[in-house]
């Protein structure tokens, strides 16, 4: 069976459609005041405040799709990256080690 609303809940529910009624209202009134300015649409350059913030989320816009291209190439250089190993014998080990060369020996492992 279910619960009645309580009167806290229905105060809640008629101050939101008070709420909704006055937006409607507002809306209405600048619907009215555009139709009147003969504006084709609601532009944000017709607001500087508007025209700021759209600014804004451009340019936060743009800098997410740059940050998520280099992830993306990233992901990709990782994927195409080739990885190999090479077992060598001790002794070539060590020449290689003797050379200093600027490689990444410090891993190698030595067999036999």
């Amino acid at each position: 069976m279910a619960e009645l609303p309580t009167d806290e809940a229905r105060r809640e529910v008629l101050e939101l459609v008070e709420l909704w009624a006055a937006r409607h209202g507002e809306w209405r009134r600048i619907t009215a005041l555009m139709d009147g300015q003969d504006w084709p649409i609601c532009s944000p350059e017709q607001g500087i405040q508007g025209s700021t913030w759209a600014r804004e989320r451009d340019a936060r816009r743009e800098g997410a799709l740059a940050r998520h291209a280099v992830w993306e190439k990233g992901r990709q250089d990782a994927r195409d990256e080739l990885k190999t190993q090479v077992w060598l014998s001790a002794d070539v080990s060590r020449r290689l080690r003797d050379l200093k060369l600027p490689l990444d020996v410090g891993h190698l492992e030595t067999g036999i």
